[in-house]
């Protein structure tokens, strides 16, 4: 699997080369009509593409199956799922062509095309996806004659876990050959339904916590060198289970949250040097909008309150000033005008707002700051909303989760309507948020975020 892998990166690398020479050769041929910012894709000089291409295939071949292996491609459990499969591939080419373009940086190797790599992350990610589809339907539909039996301990009933992962091994073209149901079974059945059956695999449907109860029959696969797979029903208070070993200690990780510390990494870095940028960008906005604030009323610019960040830890949250110095005083008077049921507070038309921090409040100008908290780390760009310390002594022991994630500029719940949502809809969204986080979940956050603040529609 690994080799046919490493060829089709080399043959996406061939490809994006063939592009590359097509567009040199259009390039020569229409140089002097192109604006001053086309980018220069002259032919090679003599003997550079050789050069290149002396680096540029073993690193090829070796580094998409390291990648692709690092997301977990090869895993055993991971032959059976199709859909797995497929966003792994997508992950491991991304990855690669990063790795790539970093080795050119670290090296410093000016002479290799920044194009030809994009175009072989892109070539091999595609001849990796029809290499997968062919598998599947070979597998499937043409190879029969080797079929991959299958075992199946359950206890209990057929679950809805259990009817999902049997339609991924069914489509991989494994065969059920037996179903045992744990309870009053013993291990001379096992083994005897084992080699009966010419077993190839056994799925474990078990809850968790009755897991070491049938374990010495869980073991019995084993002990004859087969793979015993567990599945463990969701929703009972952990959604992600890990199994790791660390310096010889096994480790089993229960997390009602991904475990993801890769793409948490990646979040981390895009989080400290995109808000590093948009500070420098926007400075001259802040000067602008500091000056407004200063003259819109007496009081700093600034407005700074504590709030609950990651495992409820406190930190300083910045906002440029929209109301009034002494808002905060003033707060008590209007507590029985609140728009909203519960612990928090929201007037639609609230008094304590200036003109200028309207205006700011409507295209959420006034958080513009808060790219500052998102720099020290104690804030992201994306995450659960930023919540107050009298409203965290409300929370459930579940709604506390929402403190799993560093908080954020902005959320699900920032574009959802984050002025008319009732509480219960914040904490939902935010706990949604949590429980399906992803990264792409992220782009499309921030992209919808652009749309909102654009629109006008903050309060």
């Amino acid at each position: 699997m690994m080799w046919s892998d490493a060829a089709c990166a080399a043959l996406g690398l061939l490809l994006a080369y063939g592009v590359r020479f097509a567009l040199s050769s259009w390039y020569a041929y229409n140089a002097t009509g192109l604006p001053g910012w086309f980018p220069d894709i002259s032919p090679y000089a003599e003997g550079f593409f050789l050069k290149e291409l002396l680096w540029t295939l073993p690193a090829c071949m070796l580094v998409w199956p390291f990648c692709l292996g690092h997301y977990g491609l090869y895993a055993p459990e991971k032959q059976h799922d199709w859909k797995a499969r497929r966003i792994l591939l997508l992950k491991g080419s991304l990855l690669s062509t990063v790795v790539l373009m970093t080795l050119i940086f670290v090296f410093k190797l000016e002479y290799t095309a920044r194009i030809v790599v994009v175009g072989t992350g892109l070539f091999t990610a595609g001849i990796l996806e029809l290499k997968e589809l062919f598998l599947k339907r070979y597998r499937v539909i043409k190879d029969r004659q080797d079929d991959f039996h299958l075992l199946i301990l359950r206890k209990g009933p057929e679950s809805e876990e259990e009817r999902k992962t049997l339609e991924h091994y069914s489509e991989w073209g494994a065969k059920q050959v037996c179903v045992l149901n744990l309870e009053g079974l013993d291990e001379e059945t096992l083994t005897k339904a084992l080699i009966d059956g010419e077993v190839d695999e056994i799925a474990c449907f078990c809850p968790l916590e009755e897991l070491f109860r049938f374990l010495s029959l869980i073991k019995a696969g084993g002990i004859m060198g087969l793979q015993t797979v567990c599945y463990f029903p969701t929703g009972k208070g952990f959604e992600k289970i890990r199994v790791s070993r660390n310096e010889g200690v096994n480790a089993l990780s229960l997390n009602k949250t991904t475990p993801d510390l890769g793409a948490l990494t990646l979040k981390l870095i895009f989080d400290k040097v995109f808000a590093f940028l948009l500070l420098i960008l926007l400075s001259p906005l802040f000067l602008i909008i500091a000056i407004l604030v200063k003259q819109s009323s007496p009081g700093p610019v600034f407005w700074r309150q504590t709030r609950v960040g990651r495992n409820g830890h406190l930190f300083t949250l910045y906002k440029f000033r929209s109301m009034v110095a002494d808002a905060e005083e003033k707060k008590e008077e209007l507590l029985d005008k609140n728009e909203v049921d519960g612990w928090a507070f929201k007037m639609e038309r609230d008094p304590r707002v200036t003109p200028v921090g309207r205006f700011l409040r409507r295209f959420s100008l006034d958080e513009l700051p808060q790219l500052w908290n998102v720099v020290l780390g104690s804030m992201s760009l994306v995450g659960p909303r930023p919540s107050l310390p009298e409203e965290v002594e409300h929370f459930a022991p579940g709604e506390r989760r929402r403190l799993s994630m560093k908080p954020g500029m902005t959320g699900l719940w920032q574009v959802s309507g984050r002025h008319t949502l009732p509480i219960e809809r914040w904490i939902s969204l935010d706990l949604e948020y949590i429980d399906n986080w992803t990264l792409l979940l992220d782009v499309k956050i921030l992209f919808k975020t652009i749309v909102a603040v654009l629109r006008g529609s903050g309060r």
